[in-house]
């Protein structure tokens, strides 16, 4: 048997009378400490961000998986005449009221913003009246990375690594998950979004032939920044390594984020 949440003592008690192997299966993550501050520094750990609409019962809560939630702080704009700012300078200029308040437990916040201005959400392609922002936040140690990397979420995703322990006889192994081979019973089909789960990169399926798969990357981001390219082509053994997004909201994001890219003709 393997648990990711270990056993109850007798549970151990009965595998060891009836001869039953029990396992333990734990995700590490570590960045390398070289490229890592030697001391802990406070952060501020910003949560469920959602923008409520001046329009009745009317929402939106930004998404925040696999390092989506920099790009959109930095390019959802609040724009009115000739003044625009984002969001991170909006949530950043209210700092000062938020650290007097915020400490090592989940706090919730709200701002208050002008109805009047359009708040233009970038991976909806749409603007929307908002009238407060609302968001989740604590302290919590962080290291900083000292020295020039990747993006933190892709250091974080390469250097996942999983320790397989024997219950009973405590024998411990690791392994890197770059050195497994992982993967799913995935059949490409044109025309839908896939995710790569080593990385965390959408991708859209947009022409199989030949045992020749090409896909066109859609959303990935470093830095905070978006990063897209086209007509990536991969053996069809490969596609054990994707796995269709079935998420209709996810889907709706990236048909919008599929329409910034230029596809050859």
């Amino acid at each position: 048997m393997v648990s990711a949440n270990g056993y109850q003592e007798g549970s151990i008690e009965v595998a060891k009378n009836e001869n039953i192997e029990l396992f333990t299966l734990t995700q590490l993550n570590r960045i390398p400490e070289e490229i890592l501050s030697a001391r802990f520094t406070p952060g501020l750990h910003l949560r469920n961000i959602v923008i409520h609409s001046s329009e009745p019962n009317y929402s939106i809560e930004l998404p925040k998986e696999n390092n989506i939630l920099t790009y959109i702080a930095r390019n959802c704009l609040f724009l009115r005449d000739n003044v625009t700012s984002s969001l991170d300078k909006i949530i950043e200029s209210k700092l000062p009221q938020i650290m007097q308040h915020v400490d090592e437990n989940d706090r919730e916040f709200s701002i208050a913003t002008d109805s009047t201005y359009k708040t233009f959400i970038p991976y909806l392609e749409k603007y929307v009246n908002a009238s407060s922002v609302t968001f989740s936040c604590k302290i919590t140690p962080i290291k900083l990375i000292e020295k020039p990397a990747l993006d933190p979420f892709l250091l974080y995703k390469l250097h996942v690594s999983y320790e397989y322990n024997d219950v009973l006889s405590n024998h411990r192994r690791s392994f890197q998950i770059q050195d497994l081979d992982l993967g799913f019973d995935t059949k490409l089909e044109m025309g839908k979004f896939y995710l790569a789960l080593r990385t965390g990169f959408y991708y859209y399926c947009r022409i199989i032939e030949d045992e020749i798969f090409t896909l066109d990357l859609v959303e990935s981001y470093q830095h905070g920044t978006l990063l897209q390219a086209v007509g990536m082509q991969q053996e069809i053994k490969y596609q054990k390594d994707y796995i269709e997004v079935l998420d209709s909201k996810v889907i709706e994001r990236l048909r919008n984020m599929l329409a910034k890219l230029t596809i050859p003709a």
